[in-house]
């Protein structure tokens, strides 16, 4: 509702189309939206209001627009941004398809790894913790007999977006299309990054939690790093967390060292993190 009159007129409805997937020309739009405000009894010359707009989200008929609610959140992410035209090179579902699999593709070896695909699996409506990520990655390689180290291939990736079946991982064209803004947005960048080896993810996870540039983790700072493996407590609970971890390791703050040490220990009194997992963390911590 660009012009703020609490209608959305032919023009800010495109807006909305071109997000779920309309890719034809302004013609083309033109009808459909005297289409639709017909069926549904409104004035193509006063728009659309937000009761009729509402409904038209919940239609899951011909003649309704219906979203999921993951599919609406990655548009309001994607409308944050200044909307353009639809890509000539992107018209097909197959080359959204195959460009979704480019922009995940970060270390371009033509296979999508754990973290690479978490990239595709978060925009899909994954919000689990980067465990809970690893876990359902190897279950959806080992269901399409695919090799975890070696990643998932763009045929298999193109055969999942197309599976309906729990197995798969179906996205409508509406929803590749909000994909493709998410990955091509200002937060990442068109050049190739190579991918870092363990014991620099862990330098590189360190200084980006190590905000007064001190060489150290206090309170405040690991507890971003704590947050992003799975706690959730609050503050005073944080607070006494962090007071046995130090009094454990008979520091008042964690070096580079003994965070190190802490990210390779498997045991309770350890922070372990898989390499895809410090590998999204980074990806977090890292500014634009």
């Amino acid at each position: 509702d660009a012009d703020g009159d609490g209608w959305l007129s032919e023009t800010e409805m495109r807006t909305f189309g071109y997000y779920s997937g309309f890719d034809g020309t302004d013609a083309d739009w033109a009808e459909e939206f005297r289409n639709l405000c017909v069926d549904r009894g409104g004035n193509s010359g006063t728009g659309i209001g937000s009761d009729l707009f509402e409904q038209l989200l919940e239609d899951k008929s011909d003649k309704g627009c219906y979203c999921s609610d993951g599919a609406i959140s990655s548009m309001l992410d994607a409308l944050g941004q200044e909307p353009g035209p639809a890509p000539a090179e992107v018209s097909t579902r197959a080359e959204r398809a195959r460009a979704v699999f480019a922009a995940c593709d970060d270390d371009r070896d033509d296979r999508l790894n754990s973290s690479e695909m978490l990239s595709f699996a978060t925009l899909s409506g994954f919000e689990g913790s980067p465990d809970d990520w690893e876990l359902e990655y190897r279950s959806l390689c080992e269901q399409h007999g695919a090799d975890p180290y070696s990643g998932i291939g763009l045929e298999l990736f193109l055969a999942m977006l197309d599976d309906r079946s729990a197995s798969g991982c179906y996205c409508e064209d509406a929803e590749l299309n909000i994909m493709l803004e998410g990955l091509s947005g200002a937060g990442r960048k068109s050049e190739v990054e190579l991918p870092l080896e363990r014991s620099e993810l862990v330098n590189a996870v360190f200084d980006a939690c190590d905000v007064d540039r001190d060489g150290l983790l206090d309170e405040r700072e690991m507890r971003r790093f704590a947050e992003l493996t799975g706690f959730a407590g609050g503050q005073e609970e944080w607070a006494d967390e962090f007071q046995q971890l130090c009094l454990e390791q008979s520091v008042g703050a964690l070096d580079l060292l003994l965070f190190a040490k802490l990210v390779e220990d498997e045991s309770e009194g350890g922070c372990y993190c898989p390499t895809s997992d410090l590998a999204q963390i980074r990806r977090l911590l890292k500014p634009p």
